[in-house]
């Protein structure tokens, strides 16, 4: 059986990182997330063999520019962005094994 496009991890964080760039460059008052709303973003993708993909974005990683961050939402959104680490958590509170933790 072929996997669809978007159980492949390249595929799902890039169609993540267009999301996310497209938010951020929004204006707040059109539903971007700029500010108190920009916050890391996670996708998931269930595949053929009935498991997840998930993939994390960071507002750090920005392909298309935009806004600068300032240093304070910096200093805010680092903690939140270690998804090696969440993700293990997250597999262990769920009893959910966690396979291959990949960073781009």
């Amino acid at each position: 059986e072929i996997e669809h496009s978007f159980g492949r991890p390249m595929v799902l964080a890039k169609l993540g990182q267009y999301i996310m760039d497209i938010k951020r460059n929004t204006p707040k008052k059109l539903d971007g997330w700029t500010g108190s709303a920009l916050l890391p973003f996670v996708l998931l993708s269930e595949k053929s063999d009935g498991t997840f993909l998930v993939v994390g974005i960071s507002p750090f990683s920005s392909v298309c520019g935009g806004e600068a961050l300032t240093e304070e939402q910096e200093r805010k959104l680092l903690p939140l962005t270690n998804f090696r680490q969440f993700f293990k958590l997250a597999g262990q509170l769920l009893g959910a094994p966690v396979k291959n933790i990949c960073t781009f």
